[in-house]
């Protein structure tokens, strides 16, 4: 049996379970219909409706696997946010699978939160998509440095300053990431004057930083020294034909 302190309960279950058996003699159907969820089939045979509860996901960006979530992830704690999704992929990026998945979770009256705009990316075409998919999904975007508004009682006019502001955001956000690239230039000219410009770090190297990269690269080096095909080396190892010819170029050259 049950009373209309448990419905949230079964909100939530009803999330994930059609039917829900509460005890021998009760059974519980959820549907989900305009938004809510209404049970039927009850001992007096009572239909209650109640709100899909809403969540809220946040998510987290850096740019590189050098560096650190740790604050972002305690900002959005701080706030409430149980539900993380994390990424290590730069803000140019407009193809990034877990800010994808994130979106793609939101339902109706969810929210996604971000510390600031520029976690969810730095191309303004790319963020305007980005939040238009998640107004299409009737969920909401809240970013923390951006203030709510809430004193201002019209509410076009507090619509119209976040708005505002949100764009303000996106120019500053592709503005840096214009002198990001410009400063990443320059310092390429001028290793190359001096002679020092190495190029791009090599993943796959027995110098690797990523640990993981490193171990790849020794398998490789032992199935080619075991005579494997190339395409069995991909298979077994993931990474590209380029890759494994490029090992092998170096080994001949040495």
């Amino acid at each position: 049996m049950f009373n209309h302190g448990d419905i949230r309960f079964f909100v939530l279950l009803s999330t994930y379970f059609s039917t829900l058996v509460i005890d021998h003699d009760t059974l519980i159907l959820g549907e989900i219909w305009e938004n809510k969820i209404v049970f039927m089939g009850t001992p007096k045979n009572t239909i209650f409706n109640s709100e899909v509860l809403s969540m809220k996901y946040g998510y987290a960006r850096v740019s590189s696997n050098t560096q650190n979530l740790a604050r972002q992830i305690k900002l959005l704690k701080e706030n409430g946010i149980k539900i993380i999704f994390k990424e290590k992929a730069s803000g140019a990026d407009i193809n990034r699978p877990i800010l994808k998945k994130a979106i793609q979770k939101l339902t109706k009256g969810d929210e996604l939160v971000v510390i600031s705009l520029e976690r969810l990316g730095r191309d303004q075409d790319h963020l305007t998509k980005v939040m238009f998919d998640i107004h299409l999904k009737g969920a909401k975007l809240h970013i923390l440095d951006i203030p709510s508004f809430e004193e201002v009682q019209n509410q076009n006019v507090q619509k119209l300053l976040k708005t505002l502001m949100i764009e303000l955001k996106k120019f500053t956000a592709a503005d840096e990431l214009e002198r990001i690239t410009e400063r990443r230039r320059q310092g390429i000219e001028l290793a190359k004057k001096r002679g020092i410009y190495k190029g791009r770090a090599i993943k796959y190297g027995p110098n690797s930083k990523d640990e993981d990269a490193k171990s790849i690269y020794h398998t490789i080096l032992k199935m080619i020294e075991a005579n494997y095909k190339i395409v069995e080396i991909t298979r077994k190892t993931g990474v590209s034909n380029s890759v494994v010819y490029r090992i092998i170029n170096e080994l001949n050259l040495n």
